[in-house]
This record gives structure tokens, sequence and C-alpha cells, in this order.
């Protein structure tokens, strides 16, 4: 599997690979908005059931720095009270660091895959950029 350096992107750039990722998976518009304060809400999209869900992008070094800075985004959060809250991230992330960010953001983050970390970036570019193994035997 690639390891892309997702570093190398700009704060928006990165914001924006997040968004066509979950725009992706889910198969939902989201919502993005201009650079400056964003009050929590990097992106956002509406469910099904008309709730919310909230997208931050967070572009680190490392597991301290990230989690260091999503402590000061947890009040921001419960502010704004959504159905659904998801981080993606530059930075690899193992287990326990998914277990830890979830019970942080619990009860918004119900599921660790609401959490995106390099290596789930990583795998998801593998599978929009290569065309699929089934048109090639």
């Amino acid at each position: 599997m690639p390891n892309y350096n997702l570093n190398v992107l700009q704060p928006a750039e990165f914001e924006d690979l997040a968004r066509d990722l979950i725009q992706k998976q889910f198969g939902v518009f989201v919502e993005s908005f201009t650079t400056g304060r964003d009050s929590g809400i990097d992106l956002r999209f509406a469910t099904i059931n008309g709730g919310k869900s909230i997208v931050q992008a967070k572009r680190y070094k490392d597991y301290s720095s990230l989690l260091s800075n999503l402590k000061g985004e947890v009040d921001k959060v419960r502010r704004i009270n959504p159905d659904n809250y998801y981080v993606v991230t530059s930075v690899g992330l193992t287990p326990r660091n998914k277990d830890d960010i979830k019970e942080l953001f619990a009860p918004y983050i119900k599921d660790t895959t609401q959490i995106l970390g390099s290596n789930d970036i990583n795998l998801s570019l593998i599978h929009i950029s290569e065309p699929t193994r089934l048109g090639m035997i």
C-alpha cells in the first residue's frame, strides 16, 4: 500500500481531500466552507433522517499534537450537538488511539470507523484511483 505524505498538503487541500473521501464513502453531498474560523465545523452533511454530521480535518505530524488539539474541540462539538462527528487526520492511528478519540467525543462518535487516520486515507485513495481488478481479468 502506498504511504502518501499527507502533510505536504495545505490545510485547505487536506480538507478538500477529506470532503472527497467522505462523499465517496457515504454517497452524500458534503458542504465545505471558506478558510477562516470555523467554530468546529470544517465540513458538514445531512443524514437520511435529517440529522447533521460534522467532519473535522486535522493535519498533524504526531498523535500527541492531534490529541491536544482535539481536546480543545470537545466544547465546540457539544455546543453544535451533531448527530455524528467524524475526524479525518493525517496522523497514523493505532486501535487504542481511535478508542481514545471515540471516548473523547462520545456520544457523537459512535464507532471508530468515524475516525480516519493516514492508513485509512491511503487505503481509500488506492480504491478510488486504481482501476477495478475485475475489469483486468
